[in-house]
């Protein structure tokens, strides 16, 4: 060390500071375009993700345009298929209707057959008393033929004694 490095003051020397600020600055501006070349950089990247999601955004909403899309077609065509399938239905549906409307129409109501049935019952009870009739009368033409059977064996009878007589009568005279 020499004596005036020894003999310094608090102050240094104005060269010494200017050669010191001219390092700094130069130390500065080293980190300042380390920094610039950062920022340069990341900014770079910054951008390029940024178009890179607005790309991959944009082709989301493409697809899913596309999907709505697809979507309301499919939407469309099952709504269709639907009301062809419901219109087919109606018309079988009528058709059934109409056919039994035309059954119905050809029906007896409640009414009439109530009063078919009853009409029925009072034949039915007609009927019975004409079979009661008939069988008291069969009983009566049987009984007659009993009767006549009867009449005819006694007439049978009273003719074969009639001739038994008249045989004894020729016999003895």
């Amino acid at each position: 060390m020499t004596d005036r490095e020894s003999q310094r003051t608090h102050e240094p020397d104005l060269r010494e500071v200017t050669a010191e600020l001219d390092g700094l600055r130069e130390v500065l501006i080293a980190r300042l375009e380390g920094v610039h070349a950062v920022i340069e950089e990341r900014d770079k990247l910054y951008k390029e993700r940024a178009e890179s999601l607005r790309d991959a955004t944009e082709q989301s909403r493409a697809a899913l345009e596309r999907q709505t899309i697809q979507a309301f077609a499919s939407a469309e065509k099952a709504i269709d298929k639907a009301e062809t399938a419901q219109r087919a239905y109606n018309e079988r549906s009528n058709e059934f209707r109409a056919a039994l409307d035309d059954a119905q129409k050809t029906l007896i109501t409640r009414v009439e057959a109530s009063g078919e049935f009853n009409r029925y019952a009072e034949r039915i009870e007609d009927i019975k008393k004409e079979i009661i009739s008939l069988r008291e009368s069969r009983k009566q033409v049987e009984g007659a033929t009993t009767a006549v059977k009867a009449m005819w064996a006694v007439l049978g009878v009273l003719i074969g004694a009639a001739f038994s007589i008249l045989g004894l009568l020729n016999k003895g005279g």
